[in-house]
């Protein structure tokens, strides 16, 4: 998955994931971090909150790293976008997780 990740091979890795999430086979942290990396990386931000989103409704906490990334690729954006950045860090801070 590293490999995809850094190759922002969103597509290859969310089918790899797909394809083994059967039974007790789940992704976990590093599993949505690097899909959050590759998303960031093929300029798809909106894509990436959405990975953290889904890890927060897991019940899993996200970290300032990835927090961070996906904030980074917001402001990154041509035009920057943001609000979405500081929305993305309000929301997370309510839960704890503050950017570094």
């Amino acid at each position: 998955l590293a490999t995809l990740s850094s190759a922002a091979r969103v597509e290859d890795m969310e089918r790899f994931v797909r394809t083994y999430m059967t039974g007790s086979v789940q992704p976990d942290q590093r599993t949505y971090a690097l899909m959050t990396k590759a998303h960031c990386a093929a300029g798809r931000p909106e894509a990436a909150e959405a990975q953290l989103l889904a890890l927060m409704a897991r019940g899993q906490t996200i970290d300032a790293v990835a927090l961070c990334t996906v904030m980074n690729a917001y402001v990154s954006r041509q035009p920057p976008n943001i609000a979405a950045a500081l929305a993305l860090m309000e929301g997370a801070e309510a839960r704890g997780v503050r950017p570094d």
